[in-house]
């Protein structure tokens, strides 16, 4: 159920509707832009990756085309961290091999959260 709401399958029989509207997604990446976004159980961290790049996963702020922007990336994941609280137990630059499921599922909340807050930024 929760992947045909993220747009992960679509419907064979029935639909999906939004405030009486009728929506169709197709793909995840539409589901967030309208909003919508699962956190699952599970989450996907990848341990080899930063605290700071996991949250931003997909979404990597950049300098230019090709370079990322390492200073902005560790500034908005340390802004996140003191929103949820957790400043004190994740840093930026942490490497995610060691973390315990509450703080991986923490993680993957504040990518949630922050992609929210993006699609809300551009909504008209």
């Amino acid at each position: 159920m929760m992947r045909l709401l993220e747009g992960g399958f679509a419907p064979t029989l029935g639909g999906i509707e939004i405030e009486g509207r009728p929506v169709s997604f197709g793909l995840p990446r539409k589901a967030h832009a309208a909003g919508i976004r699962v956190i699952h159980q599970q989450p996907e961290i990848v341990p080899d990756l930063t605290v700071a790049e996991n949250i931003f996963t997909g979404d990597l702020p950049r300098t230019g085309r090709f370079f990322l922007d390492w200073s902005k990336l560790y500034a908005d994941a340390e802004a996140l961290l003191k929103t949820f609280g957790m400043a004190g137990d994740l840093r930026p630059r942490q490497l995610c091999a060691g973390l315990g499921p509450a703080q991986r599922q923490m993680i993957e909340i504040m990518r949630a959260d922050d992609r929210l807050r993006q699609a809300d930024l551009v909504a008209p």
